[in-house]
């Protein structure tokens, strides 16, 4: 799942380019963070439950946190910049709660690790599983909102 989502994600980050030109150079350096934290992410498995950490895991976590910082951030920044010819004009207040919901997800991922590492419940995997999917449904709405304007139909 990550490498598919990484691979539509930088056909987005082609568009934005090609669409917006240089001018959003801090955007298109975290929708490139972003990509290689996902990439990341399907490369290097995660560890399974328990308190045991190895580097493998460290590094898909790592790359998982570098990559659901980047999108909202991202978004954030696309949302705020840009006049009237804005491809997501239209659509600053939905991208601005749906990166608002993001960060709150990760603020919840961040918490449920921190506790599954600490105070070791049982099952643990429900609980972060849950909120991991939560916070890749915010940010696949994320990505879909900032992918719509720039799809553009052919009049023959």
């Amino acid at each position: 799942m990550c490498l598919a989502l990484a691979l539509g994600s930088a056909a987005l980050l082609v568009g934005i380019v090609r669409t917006r030109g240089r001018g959003d150079t801090a955007a298109i350096v975290l929708l490139a963070l972003w990509c290689t934290g996902l990439l990341a992410c399907a490369i290097f498995p995660c560890d399974p439950p328990g308190p045991a950490r190895t580097f493998i895991g460290q590094v898909h976590n790592v790359a998982a946190v570098l990559a659901f910082v980047s999108l909202p951030a991202a978004a954030w920044l696309l949302a705020h910049r840009g006049g009237p010819a804005c491809p997501w004009g239209a659509r600053r207040r939905l991208l601005r709660r749906l990166t608002a919901a993001s960060v709150a997800g990760l603020a919840v991922v961040l918490g449920s690790f921190a506790w599954i590492v600490f105070a070791s419940p049982e099952p643990p995997e429900i609980t972060l599983g849950l909120f991991e999917r939560l916070l890749f449904t915010v940010d696949l709405g994320l990505l879909l909102v900032l992918t719509r304007p720039l799809l553009r139909t052919r009049v023959s």
